[in-house]
């Protein structure tokens, strides 16, 4: 009974996190995957104690999991922003009148 009036509660005033993809636009199904890689490790390395040192096969294949989740997150950072840069270069070379919603679009306006 009591754990039935918890959830009815939990779920009615407690804020829902939902993936807002303005956010992250660059996000998609690769860094998605490396992601969950690297956090299937960690929980892995956690639960076996988190061992440290050369000899920690679960910290090695964590720590290997996140920098190639960093790398690919870098990656599509800046494929993205160069995206964008171009798309700015060519509104600009167009006409103007499309180039300030642009850059207020990416300014936060």
């Amino acid at each position: 009974m009591n754990t039935v009036i918890i959830s009815a509660i939990n779920s009615t005033f407690c804020p829902k996190a939902t993936f807002n993809s303005k956010a992250k636009p660059y996000w998609d199904s690769k860094v998605k995957e490396s992601h969950a890689e690297a956090r299937t490790l960690r929980r892995i390395w956690t639960q076996a104690g988190r061992p440290r040192g050369r000899e920690a096969v679960a910290y090695a294949e964590y720590k290997k999991a996140k920098r190639n989740f960093r790398r690919i997150q870098r990656r599509k950072v800046m494929e993205h922003e160069n995206r964008y840069i171009d798309q700015l270069d060519r509104a600009a070379e167009i006409d103007y009148i499309r180039f300030g919603p642009l850059l207020r679009k990416r300014n936060g306006d």
